[in-house]
């Protein structure tokens, strides 16, 4: 711990620059941009505060961090992150976006900055920079919705909006898991322009993806899910219409008695 790098100059702006984007910016100015300033101040900071625990070898430090992070943006760490989530009543959450590898690009610097900083004499902060760091990394890994009240659409139908995955802010609906309360699997998306609902079906009209990682705004379509907010098991595939034309859509609606109370006016 003695040579720690946390005292540094830059594992301070890193860990004020992760603060600042999670606490502020994302919910301010959410963009491409601000989801990958968590990763690249992340990344720089994380094997750095690795050393209080290894500082006699910290290439494993940044070996290790290395592959956390491709576990955490992979499928294979949902499981681990529900069980988690469920036995330490935690809320850990992250969007699965393969862009995020881009932030590796920061880990030689960070691994040149830590062998040749120094660290600055206030070693009586050390504790509270510790607290702060685990708050930071605990803070980044949150899922972004004021409250569970406030994101609940009906029975366990919720508001996801996603800052991170496309081109552009995205409003999903996401059908939350009975047991891992920040963990959503997406009914409808990913860019709901407007939506209604009753107790017997969720209507939305969203613009389609153009590709992996870009919505086509020029394009509209519907879709109509058919839900049952009893229901404990996840929703029925089934009951999801979806990619339908304008036409198809007020066809389809008259067809299975939806009322024309649903407007499609919420967003």
């Amino acid at each position: 711990m003695k040579n720690s790098k946390i005292l540094s100059h830059g594992f301070l702006i890193g860990l004020s620059l992760l603060l600042l984007n999670d606490l502020y910016l994302k919910d301010h100015y959410h963009n491409w941009w601000t989801g990958k300033i968590s990763d690249f101040a992340g990344l720089f900071i994380f094997p750095i505060f690795l050393s209080l625990l290894n500082h006699k070898r910290p290439l494993l430090n940044y070996i290790f961090t290395f592959l956390l992070f491709i576990f955490w943006k992979t499928e294979i760490s949902t499981e681990p992150i529900n069980h988690i989530n469920e036995i330490l009543n935690l809320n850990l959450f992250r969007i699965i976006d393969y862009t995020d590898f881009i932030a590796f690009s920061i880990l030689p610097f960070s691994y040149y900055y830590y062998l040749n900083s120094s660290s600055l004499r206030i070693k009586q902060f050390k504790p509270f920079l510790i607290g702060l760091s685990i708050f930071s990394f605990y803070a980044t890994s949150a899922p972004n919705m004021t409250s569970e009240n406030e994101s609940r659409i009906i029975g366990r139908y919720h508001r996801i909006v996603d800052y991170e995955t496309y081109n552009k802010t995205t409003l999903n609906i996401g059908f939350q898991d009975l047991e891992c309360k920040s963990c959503y699997e997406i009914a409808i998306g990913p860019d709901i322009i407007a939506y209604d609902f009753n107790e017997n079906f969720i209507i939305a009209k969203l613009n389609p993806k153009l590709n992996k990682y870009e919505i086509d705004t020029s394009q509209t379509e519907y879709t109509i899910l058919k839900i049952n907010i009893d229901s404990n098991s996840i929703y029925d595939r089934k009951n999801k219409l979806v990619g339908l034309t304008e036409e198809g859509f007020y066809r389809k609606r008259k067809e299975l008695g939806i009322p024309d109370s649903l407007t499609l006016n919420k967003k």
